[in-house]
């Protein structure tokens, strides 16, 4: 009796899981940037950015789900987020270069 309680609490848990899996990837492709590149190359590096930023978000998710000690999943979650920040202004850069005649160098002298 008691092993068939737990496969239905891992049952429940699986389909709780999956849900959260579905709807966050419905939010993500729903908010995906409209923005029309002009350079190919800038554009491939932006979509990876996102396809990173995408993993990224999963991950820390599925940290926050883990029964892990409090210590680490707290360091994991901030390196995450760290990852997600860094990510969110590589594409902000891409997008500035992608803009402009001279492409790169005006990111250049906006970083520096």
């Amino acid at each position: 009796m008691a092993k068939m309680v737990a496969e239905m609490q891992q049952m429940r848990e699986d389909f709780a899981v999956g849900q959260e899996e579905a709807a966050s990837k419905l939010a993500r492709s729903s908010r995906r940037d409209p923005y029309s590149f002009r350079r190919k190359g800038n554009e491939n590096q932006y979509r990876f950015c996102e396809d990173v930023e995408e993993r990224l978000e999963t991950t820390s998710a599925a940290i926050a789900r883990a029964e892990r000690g409090a210590g680490r999943e707290a360091l994991a979650r901030a390196k995450a987020k760290e990852g997600m920040e860094l990510l969110t202004h590589r594409k902000k850069l891409i997008k500035l270069a992608d803009r402009s005649e001279v492409g790169w160098a005006v990111v250049e002298e906006y970083v520096d």
